[in-house]
C-alpha cells in the first residue's frame, strides 16, 4: 500500500475544505487497481507554517510515497518548503505539483526548484490517475502520460497536451471521497469551513490577466444537476459555513438560475450563511436575477461587478469583453433601487492604461453609482496567464516586482508569517512610470478612504449633482491639497506615500499597515480612515478650510456650504458616538431629504431651506448580513485605546462588506 499526501495551504487563515484532495481521490478511486494499492492520507489544509502543517502528518515523513501540491500564488512558497522537507526525509518520494501557481513555462523550473519531480499542466484528475498507474509498474514511464512537465535531470520535458474530463460523472469530491468524509468525522460539524463548489469548468473568454485565459476560448463543461443537488444536501448535512462557487462565470448558463433557486431552497434552514460567486461578464439581466435572489435570501453581502477598466483601449489590450457603461449604469440603478449592495472592481496598473486613463476609470465608477465600495486590485502577473508571456511583457515594457500577497486585512500573526505567499505585481509599463504607479495607488486609496468610507462623500455628491464641480475635479483638487498643505492630513498623505515607496523598494515590505489598535493589519484606505476618525475634529477643520479655499468659493453660498460641511461632519460615525443617546443637530437645510435619492443614483431637487432638527439613532452600522453593534461607548471597564480599537473593528468593515459601514443611515429631519 502506497501513501498519497495532498497539500493545500490556505490563503491566510481562511479554511476551505480540501476540495482538490476530494476531487483527485474520488476520480482515482474509479480505477479498481488504484483503490486497492493506494492509501490517501489526511490532506494538509489547515493554516500554519510548513513545519507546523507537516507536524500534523500521522507517521514519519518517509512513509509519504507521493506528495501532491495544489499551488496558487499564496501557497507556492509554502508548498516548495513542504516539498523540500519531505524530500529530505524521503528522497524517493514523487512530488507532483499542479495549479495556477506553478510557473510551468519557465525552462529553468526544475533547476530553481529541484524538489519538484512532475508538474501537471492543466486539469489534474486524469493525469494524476495515470501517474499513479505508472508508479505501480516496475518500470514507471511518466513520459507516456500526456499533460505533464517532467524533471529530467533539471531540464523540463513536456509530454504533450493534457487530457481533460469532457463530461463530468456523478462521482462527487464530497460524497464519494473517503477523505472528505474522514475530515467531516474528525472535525465534527464544519461551521468554521467554506466549501469550494464547481457547477461547470472552463471559460469562453481570454482576458490577458487571468490564468483561465491560458485555455483561450475553452469549452464550458457542466457538472450534472443530479450531482450538484446531492452536493448541496451534503453541505447542509455537514453544516459548512459558506459555499464558494468556483466557476469562472457563474450566470453564463441559463441553468444557473435553477442552481441558484435550488441552493437557496436547500440552505434556507441550514448553517450555510454565505455564498460567493464570480458573476459572468455580459449577462446583465442574469447577474441581476442571481444577485438579487442570493441577496434577498441573506446569502450575499454584495454583488461584485468586475469592470477592471472603463477605457476601451485598455480593455482591448487585455482582450476583455465588458458590458457597455450604459448597461452597467442600468444594472447598478436597478440594484440600488432594490437596496442591494454593489461593489465595483478595478485593476491598477493595466498595460495600455495611463495614469489619466486610470483616474478616469475610478471616477467613471463613482458616476455609475459605486458610492459604497470600489475595490482597486494590483495587477498580478499570474505565471501562466497570457499577460506573462515574454512577447507580451516586452511589447508593453512591463516591469514587475515580487511582493507579499497580504493585501487584505488579516491578523498580524498571519500577515507576517513566513511563507505567507508572494505574487508578481506590475509596477510600470509603457504607458505608466513607476512614479505614476505610486500616484495611482495613492489616488485610489484617497477615494476609497474619503468617498467609500464617506469622509467627503456627501460633499462630493452635492458638488457633482448640482453641476458645480465633477467628481474628477473635486478629488484632483483634494489630492493636490493633501500633497501640498501642511496639516494633519498632509502628514498622513506623506506617510502613505512613503509607505508605498517602501513597498516598491523592499521585497519584504507589506502593502497593509499596522495602526497598532488590535491584532489586525489594515488596508491603506482603512488605515487612512482610522487616522481621520481618531483626529476627527482636526480633520473636519482641515476639510472646511479646503472647501472654502479650493471649491470655487466665489460661486458658493457660504452659509449653505458651512451647513453642508456640518452635515458631512455629523453624518460620519466617529469614536465619540454613544448609541444610547443618539445625537441631534440643527440644520438650515433638509440634507437627508436631498441626499436620499442621490445615494441611489436618482435625481434630486435642490436642498430645501428652513430650520430643521436632524436626528440620528443608529444602533448598528450598515444593513444586511454584516451589521455590527456601535457599542464602544458601553465598554465600562475599557481604556480609551480599547474603545478606539472596538470602534475600528465595528465600523471599518473589511473589503466586500463595506456598505454603509462608516456613516449613519437611521437619519431623519423635522421642521423646528
Amino acid at each position: 500500500m502506497r501513501n498519497i499526501l495532498i497539500c493545500i495551504p490556505p490563503f491566510q487563515d481562511q479554511v476551505y475544505l480540501p476540495y482538490v484532495a476530494g476531487l483527485l481521490e474520488s476520480h482515482c478511486n474509479t480505477y479498481p487497481e488504484l483503490k486497492i494499492h493506494y492509501n490517501w492520507m489526511e490532506p494538509l489544509f489547515l493554516p500554519g507554517t510548513p513545519e507546523a502543517m507537516l507536524g500534523k502528518v500521522k507517521g514519519p515523513l518517509d512513509q509519504i510515497h507521493i506528495l501532491g501540491l495544489s499551488c496558487y500564488d499564496w501557497s507556492w512558497d509554502a508548498n516548495l518548503e513542504i516539498a523540500r522537507l519531505v524530500k529530505i526525509a524521503h528522497p524517493s518520494c514523487l512530488v507532483v505539483a499542479g495549479g495556477p501557481g506553478v510557473p510551468f513555462r519557465d525552462p529553468q523550473l526544475f533547476r530553481k526548484y529541484p524538489q519538484l519531480d512532475v508538474v501537471v499542466v492543466e486539469d489534474g484528475e486524469i493525469p494524476f490517475a495515470r501517474i499513479l498507474q505508472q508508479q505501480l509498474s516496475d518500470t514507471p514511464n511518466l513520459e507516456s502520460v500526456s499533460g505533464l512537465i517532467i524533471n529530467k535531470s533539471g531540464y523540463t520535458h513536456a509530454t504533450g497536451p493534457s487530457q481533460k474530463i469532457m463530461e463530468f460523472a456523478l462521482v462527487s469530491p464530497y460524497l464519494d471521497s473517503p477523505l472528505m468524509n474522514q475530515v467531516a468525522q474528525k472535525y465534527g460539524k464544519l461551521k468554521w469551513t467554506k466549501a469550494l463548489w464547481e457547477t461547470n469548468r472552463g471559460c469562453p473568454y481570454k482576458c490577458r490577466f487571468c490564468d483561465w485565459g491560458s485555455n483561450t476560448y475553452s469549452k464550458i463543461r457542466q457538472v450534472p444537476m443530479e450531482r450538484l443537488n446531492r452536493e448541496m444536501d451534503w453541505f447542509c448535512e455537514h453544516e459548512v459555513n459558506a459555499v464558494f462557487i468556483a466557476d469562472a462565470n457563474f450566470g453564463i448558463l441559463q441553468r444557473d438560475l435553477e442552481i441558484t433557486d435550488q441552493l437557496i431552497a436547500k440552505t434556507r434552514d441550514s448553517s450555510v450563511a454565505e455564498v460567493y460567486w464570480a458573476p459572468t461578464k455580459n449577462k446583465a439581466e442574469r447577474i441581476y436575477e442571481i444577485g438579487k435572489k442570493l441577496y434577498d435570501a441573506n446569502l450575499l453581502a454584495t454583488i461584485v461587478v468586475s469592470i477592471q477598466s472603463t477605457n476601451p483601449d485598455t480593455l482591448e489590450v487585455m482582450e476583455r469583453m465588458n458590458l457597455s457603461t450604459g448597461k452597467y449604469l442600468d444594472l447598478i440603478k436597478r440594484l440600488q433601487k432594490d437596496q442591494v449592495s454593489t461593489t465595483g472592481v478595478l485593476i491598477m496598473g493595466c498595460p495600455g492604461e495611463s495614469l489619466n486613463d486610470y483616474k478616469k476609470s475610478i471616477i467613471d465608477l463613482l458616476e455609475i453609482g459605486f458610492h459604497e465600495e470600489i475595490r482597486c486590485h494590483m495587477y498580478t502577473l499570474l505565471p501562466n496567464a497570457p499577460a506573462s508571456v515574454p512577447e507580451y511583457v516586452a511589447k508593453h515594457e512591463i516591469q514587475s516586482k515580487l511582493r507579499s500577497v497580504t493585501t487584505q486585512r488579516c491578523l498580524r500573526s498571519v500577515g507576517t508569517r513566513p511563507f505567507a505567499g508572494r505574487a508578481r505585481v506590475i509596477t510600470s509599463h509603457s504607458q505608466m512610470s513607476e512614479g505614476e504607479w505610486m500616484e495611482m495607488v495613492l489616488y485610489s486609496t484617497m477615494i476609497m478612504a474619503h468617498h467609500n468610507f464617506a469622509l467627503t462623500r456627501f460633499l462630493a455628491i452635492y458638488f457633482h449633482s448640482t453641476g458645480k464641480m465633477g467628481y474628477r475635479e473635486f478629488y484632483d483638487r483634494l489630492y493636490d491639497h493633501y500633497s501640498s498643505s501642511s496639516g494633519l492630513m498632509n502628514q498622513q498623505f506623506d506617510f502613505l506615500r512613503n509607505h508605498f515607496k517602501t513597498f516598491l523598494a523592499k521585497p519584504d515590505a507589506l502593502y497593509v499597515l499596522d495602526p497598532k489598535l488590535d491584532d489586525f493589519l489594515y488596508e491603506p484606505e482603512e488605515w487612512w480612515f482610522i487616522q481621520a476618525a481618531v483626529n476627527y475634529e482636526e480633520f473636519s477643520h482641515e476639510l472646511q478650510e479646503f472647501a472654502f479655499h479650493h471649491l470655487n468659493p466665489a460661486e458658493n453660498d457660504p452659509e449653505l456650504l458651512q451647513d453642508l460641511l456640518n452635515y458631512q461632519r455629523e453624518i460620519c460615525i466617529s469614536p465619540d458616538y454613544d448609541r444610547r443617546k443618539g445625537k441631534t443637530f440643527p440644520s438650515l437645510y433638509d440634507w437627508p431629504l436631498f441626499f436620499a435619492p442621490l445615494l441611489h443614483s436618482q435625481p434630486a431637487t435642490p436642498p430645501q431651506r428652513g430650520r430643521f432638527l436632524i436626528r440620528i439613532g443608529d444602533q448598528k452600522n450598515s444593513f444586511g448580513m454584516y451589521r455590527k453593534d456601535l457599542d464602544w461607548a458601553e465598554l465600562r471597564e475599557a481604556t480609551s485605546e480599547e474603545r478606539l480599537a472596538r470602534f475600528a473593528l465595528q465600523t471599518v468593515s473589511p473589503c466586500y462588506i463595506r456598505h454603509a459601514s462608516t456613516y449613519f443611515t437611521d437619519v431623519d429631519s423635522e421642521i423646528i
